[in-house]
């Protein structure tokens, strides 16, 4: 199935210069930074309120990665828009390509000194630049192809281009340099952005410098990845800074389990009815481009079911609570 990625945006001086300007108009309402919480703990535990402050901003994050950016997704009305509740975005920070590649949005809390990184999923929508450029970075990363065996239609494009870990790595760099020092970042996104948002955390200088947090959307298989370009085997990360949360009828949830792709991170599960369709595909003798496995993924896959699924506030409780796989659930976890 196809995922996404984005390219290397370079940000001339002028515009580097306007984001730290911004930056120096914010607030110093604290001294420190607030970590973001234990999340597996967190999904884990009956505070609800706690819980959706963290996902309600993280959601929209991901949903703004889509909308806000160029591609097949972009609304007028997400392209200059932020989060409720205080954040702020910083569009000069932003990774967005007009012509195909990486995707990625800059959040920052002033009061809390945190941060958001949303990096954007796949855009299904081949016939455009965006989605061709994400398909073709997909078999890059995920299937390990190399450059000589890519369609001829990828060839269009620079290998930087095509090479979104590369770019993703040096956008977080950007934008966590140019925010203050003591920001505490979280790297959200779906599908292939959340594939990203994994291996950037498992990236040994990323850990030591920014100790980030990861919350995924159906994360694909990234072990193959996370070997070949980070360097890491599964059970050198820390579960505690990775939440990967799956419908467990979603392909990419299958996919991972049969193989064992998504090791290292915690599993965080929920179980909806299980769509017709997926059950035909995961029949015996099922081809994966059956047209029920294409169903199956349309119903379980993207982006807009797992928000429907997870979506909600203290008046109207989200519709599936995830659980983390194998983790403790404790008495006591830290407000946020």
């Amino acid at each position: 199935c196809p995922l996404a990625f984005p390219l290397l945006s370079l940000f001339p001086p002028a515009a580097m210069r306007g984001a730290r300007s911004a930056l120096l108009t914010l607030p110093a309402l604290v001294v420190a930074s607030e970590s973001w919480p234990d999340l597996p703990g967190l999904i884990n535990s009956a505070d609800e309120a706690s819980y959706l402050s963290v996902l309600g901003p993280a959601l929209a994050a991901i949903k703004l990665s889509y909308t806000a950016t160029y591609g097949s997704y972009r609304r007028p009305w997400a392209v200059n828009a932020s989060l409720p509740g205080g954040w702020q975005r910083f569009p000069h920070l932003d990774a967005d390509p007009p012509n195909g590649g990486f995707h990625g949005l800059v959040f920052f809390h002033a009061a809390s000194r945190r941060s958001i990184l949303a990096l954007r999923g796949t855009d299904l929508n081949a016939s455009g630049a965006s989605g061709l450029a994400d398909e073709c970075a997909d078999r890059l990363l995920w299937e390990n192809a190399t450059w000589e065996s890519l369609p001829a239609e990828c060839l269009r494009f620079p290998h930087s281009v095509l090479d979104y870990l590369s770019s993703a790595a040096a956008f977080a760099d950007r934008a966590l340099e140019a925010l203050p020092t003591a920001t505490k970042p979280l790297f959200v996104g779906h599908s292939l952005g959340a594939g990203l948002a994994v291996l950037l955390a498992a990236n040994r200088s990323h850990e030591d410098r920014w100790q980030p947090r990861v919350l995924g959307l159906s994360v694909p298989p990234y072990d193959t990845a996370l070997r070949a370009r980070v360097g890491r085997e599964p059970r050198e990360l820390d579960q505690q800074r990775l939440a990967v949360v799956y419908n467990i009828f979603d392909p990419l949830y299958h996919e991972g389990n049969l193989t064992g792709g998504n090791a290292g991170a915690a599993i965080c599960t929920y179980a909806p009815p299980e769509p017709a369709a997926c059950a035909r595909c995961y029949s015996p003798g099922a081809k994966e481009d059956s047209p029920d496995c294409k169903e199956c993924f349309a119903q379980t896959h993207v982006l807009k079911n797992y928000i429907d699924d997870l979506n909600g506030t203290m008046q109207k409780h989200p519709r599936f609570r995830p659980r983390c796989l194998g983790m403790p659930s404790p008495r006591d976890i830290l407000l946020v």
